[in-house]
């Protein structure tokens, strides 16, 4: 598995990217540091390739979101369901 990236490592390694970390940590709402599982520009490609992260898992864009609010969404998916 990848190494532990801090969000300042993320952003800077993924800039204007969708990211999916897994063994992430958040202190209260703001991300502190997690595992790249997955990335890219397209959302949509990102939200299909989640669903083999393993869970938990979080999802995050680097660069600026306009038009809507998106933040951090951490996932705990009970592959039973």
């Amino acid at each position: 598995m990848a190494d532990k990236l801090s969000w300042d490592e993320i952003k800077r390694q993924y800039p204007d990217e969708w990211v999916v970390l897994v063994d992430f940590h958040e202190d209260g709402e703001d991300l502190v540091d997690g595992v790249v599982f997955d990335h890219g520009r397209d959302k949509d490609a990102i939200c299909e390739r989640m669903k083999q992260a393993p869970s938990p898992f979080a999802v995050e864009y680097t660069g600026e979101i306009t038009g809507g609010l998106f933040g951090l969404h951490e996932f705990d998916v009970d592959p039973e369901d």
